[in-house]
């Protein structure tokens, strides 16, 4: 796997709302341990919500590949990882209130820890097709919400399940893209 070092994973600041296109899980990988590794190295309190397809101990897998020393994070509460399919989804379909009471109570523990900034990532490749139109409402109300929290979000979407229209909509509903490179 490569790892990459990119400055604009390491300026992020608090209150950004970014998303990024992947391929394929390589690409995905790649893109969230950058920028995971950048969260934990400036102190962040760091949530990657993993779509159950790439799973979590993959994920984890993979992270502890570029931060030799990620259990003493994750012992301590600084760095979780999660399911993003339990996370977002009731009974199969996508349950905003429930992924807005996720959210703030993951903030509130981060913030009890000592954090200033939390720093997550959600897939919304999990989501249904057929819940789309509260998908785009719960995103609304993040880009509302980020700022005031002192967080960074990035969402993730799987470039075979856009349409030009879910395209249209990530590009107007965020801040800006991460990295360039889909």
């Amino acid at each position: 796997m490569q790892h990459w070092e990119l400055n604009s994973v390491h300026t992020l600041k608090p209150g950004m709302h970014l998303y990024q296109f992947y391929h394929e899980a390589q690409d995905y990988f790649e893109i969230l341990t950058a920028y995971f590794r950048a969260g934990l190295i400036q102190d962040e309190a760091c949530l990657w919500l993993v779509p159950d397809s790439f799973g979590v101990a993959k994920a984890y897998e993979m992270m502890k590949s570029v931060v030799m020393d990620l259990d003493i994070y994750r012992d301590r509460g600084s760095f979780k990882i999660l399911s993003a399919n339990e996370w977002y989804l009731t009974h199969g379909r996508f349950d905003e209130e429930k992924a807005l009471q996720n959210a703030a109570q993951a903030v509130a523990a981060a913030k009890a820890l000592g954090h200033k900034v939390v720093r997550g990532a959600g897939d919304a490749g999990v989501i249904p097709h057929q819940d789309e139109a509260r998908l785009h409402e719960y995103e609304k109300k993040m880009a509302a919400w980020i700022p005031s929290q002192s967080v960074i979000g990035l969402c993730t979407y799987p470039l075979s399940r856009c349409t030009l229209a879910e395209t249209k909509h990530v590009v107007e509903v965020h801040d800006d893209v991460l990295i360039g490179r889909v």
